[in-house]
């Protein structure tokens, strides 16, 4: 499909749709893109990800195609321009790779209607098969993929280190580094280990590589900061300046990360709550406010995302 989209031509469209265009319970779509075709005929694209390795029971198989029916139903009801489904899935039930899967209305064995969807299942294809390719956005769902030999700290690396090595654009390289940060999920004791690997010889790069364009920003106005301060610093004594430095930097670092935990919540459920902006300003913790970035983006809805960052927040 990809030659025939005219993707110099998209534009996004608003992700909340209804069961009925009269209100109803909502939904809230992960990314719909409308793109005009080569022959004319202009398309939704609807691309829904689930993020959660293990469903629970009751989100059996024919519940998920359900839902995508539903997707593809409201958004044609809405818009009426021809939708086309794909779903990206990490859940561990799901057929590795590029498959086709299908809705199907057919009561009394009377086919009614039939809403097909391309599907990419994450969790059952080689990482290193995807890390091999050329592909960019497979070297960052790689961190989700089968690991072989690697352990997960070794696998994240080699995820940040082909983004980093590829002629891609700044934005594009950050956009697919944070998304292996967030979806690789490190245990306290493996971020020691991956903090610790990263002085080593191949993975310097991946540690002045891997920061998000504020932090590059703030790094910039940091180095402003200290050539400035070098000259006053003789006459007020370097200790001094260093202190502070070390604490406004510290503070610039606790700031990105609560900058970036608003980004993924506004990205996924709009507009921060005054609840949740509270309990993570009073968050001093690093590696807890990147743990909480993690559970928004796995979150099924709103509530249960407010849920887990009550619980992290209370825990720390």
């Amino acid at each position: 499909m990809v030659p025939r989209l005219r993707f110099d031509k998209c534009h996004f469209l608003d992700k909340e749709t209804y069961v009925d265009l009269l209100g109803g319970r909502g939904y809230r779509l992960d990314l719909v893109c409308e793109i005009p075709t080569t022959d004319g005929d202009c398309r939704l694209v609807l691309i829904h990800t689930e993020v959660e390795e293990r469903e629970p029971k009751k989100r059996t198989r024919a519940l998920h195609a359900q839902r995508m029916g539903n997707y593809v139903m409201t958004l044609w009801l809405r818009h009426q321009i021809p939708v086309i489904p794909l779903v990206v899935t990490f859940s561990r039930q799901a057929t590795g790779g590029l498959t086709t899967e299908e809705f199907r209305l057919a009561p009394l064995g009377e086919p009614v209607l039939s809403v097909r969807y391309r599907q990419f299942g994450v969790a059952s294809v080689s990482a290193n098969k995807f890390l091999r390719a050329k592909n960019p956005l497979g070297w960052a769902l790689a961190i989700r993929m089968l690991r072989g030999q690697r352990s997960k700290v070794e696998l994240q690396l080699a995820c940040e280190r082909r983004i980093i090595h590829a002629e891609l654009e700044e934005a594009k390289q950050i956009l697919l580094l944070n998304s292996v940060k967030a979806y690789a999920e490190l245990s306290p004791a493996e971020q020691k280990e991956y903090q610790r690997r990263l002085d080593e010889g191949q993975n310097r790069v991946v540690k002045e590589v891997s920061v998000t364009w504020l932090e590059k920003a703030e790094k910039r106005g940091e180095k402003r900061g200290e050539k400035r301060g070098e000259k006053r610093g003789e006459e007020r004594g370097e200790k001094r300046g260093e202190e502070r430095a070390e604490e406004r930097g510290e503070e610039r670092t606790r700031q990105v990360a609560r900058r970036m935990v608003s980004g993924v919540w506004t990205g996924r459920f709009g507009p921060l709550p005054p609840i949740v902006a509270a309990q993570l300003d009073a968050v001093t913790d690093v590696a807890v406010l990147e743990r909480i970035s993690t559970v928004i983006v796995g979150a099924f809805d709103q509530a249960e995302a407010q849920a887990q960052v009550t619980a992290l927040c209370q825990a720390r």
